[in-house]
């Protein structure tokens, strides 16, 4: 353990006994939080810009149309021969029913 942490404070270049190895980690701890917090941050950035682009690109909505004449589907469908002959509804439905 202490030859790692001589090849430790060696590489950084800090001096063991001003900086000791609780601070040292606490130290590499703190960093490697923040880092990751501003790459998320980062990360959360990109993704509003690409969804902003796309709805950009994408066509606008078109409002609902409150004015549209009446069709055929809005009126009911006509059926021929149920009209004309409403026995032959009425019996229709007493074989769908029983």
């Amino acid at each position: 353990m202490n030859s790692n942490w001589k090849s430790l404070h060696r590489y950084y270049a800090f001096d063991p006994k001003k900086y000791p190895m609780d601070a040292f980690f606490a130290d590499m701890k703190t960093f490697r939080d923040q880092y990751e917090h501003a790459y998320r941050d980062i990360e959360k950035e990109r993704e509003l810009k690409e969804r902003e682009e796309q709805r950009k690109k994408r066509p606008p909505f078109r409002p609902i149309q409150t004015n549209a004449t009446p069709s055929s589907v809005n009126r009911g469908v006509r059926i021929d021969g149920l009209l004309k002959n409403g026995s032959l509804f009425i019996s229709f439905i007493k074989q769908i029913s029983f």
